[in-house]
This record gives structure tokens, sequence and C-alpha cells, in this order.
């Protein structure tokens, strides 16, 4: 199975979500940005060097949400809480980023895991 991290960005009843380009795989998708975990790479650091590639920004990785696999697909997708700034981006591998509020978030569509984590989101009680 492959590993992928994912950067969930919680901010005012909102959440980060990042657009896949045309012609990727699911192209025109919307997902919380990450990335494949390297050999000899922690999940934490993949996901820092992952934002940094992608959206051209740091984060800082708050903690472990969860781990959702697909085992047809063959890939464990392991979530974090980060912490993100909301502008300044500068995109690498996605069409656009989008601060979207968690009560409107199946109005975007999303690859299945993605769609576990908002699943898991929507259990927690966070001010």
């Amino acid at each position: 199975m492959r590993r992928v991290t994912a950067a969930v960005a919680v901010k005012g009843g909102r959440v980060l979500l990042a657009r896949r380009r045309e012609g990727d795989e699911m192209g025109g998708y919307w997902e919380f940005p990450g990335g494949e975990v390297e050999e000899g790479e922690c999940d934490a650091g993949c996901l820092r060097r992952e934002i940094r590639e992608e959206l051209g920004v740091s984060c800082s990785v708050l903690e472990k949400l969860g781990e959702f696999e697909d085992p047809e697909a063959g890939i464990t997708l392991v979530a974090y809480l980060v912490d993100l700034p909301e502008e300044g981006y500068k995109l690498a591998s996605h069409r656009e980023v989008r601060w979207v509020y968690l009560a409107r978030i199946e109005r975007y569509q999303m690859p299945p895991l993605d769609r576990e984590i908002v699943k898991k989101l929507r259990t927690l009680t966070r001010p």
C-alpha cells in the first residue's frame, strides 16, 4: 500500500481545499493537499515537504487526525491537522486553492478518502 499524507487546515469553520489540474488523475476534483511519503521519510516530514512544493508555503503539523484506507487503490491516506497561512500560495501542482465552509463542502467533488476525512472532521468538537 502506498502511504499518502493530507494536510487538513481548519480556520473559522472553513477548511483549505486544493483543486487538481485537468489531465491529472481525478482532474478537477478538490482534495486536502499533501502527497506520497518517500522512502525513509516520516509522515510529518512528508507533509511539510509536499506543502512547500505544492503551495509554496510552510506548515506546522499539529496532530494526527486519522488513517483512511482504500485497498482497491492500494492507498493509506494519513491526515494531519495543520496550521497554514490563509493566503500567499504559489501553486505548483494544483489549479487553485480555496477556503471552504465545512457546512458547504458537499458542493465540491472530492475523492472518496478525502470524503472520509470530512466525515471525521464533523465528529470533532472544536471551537
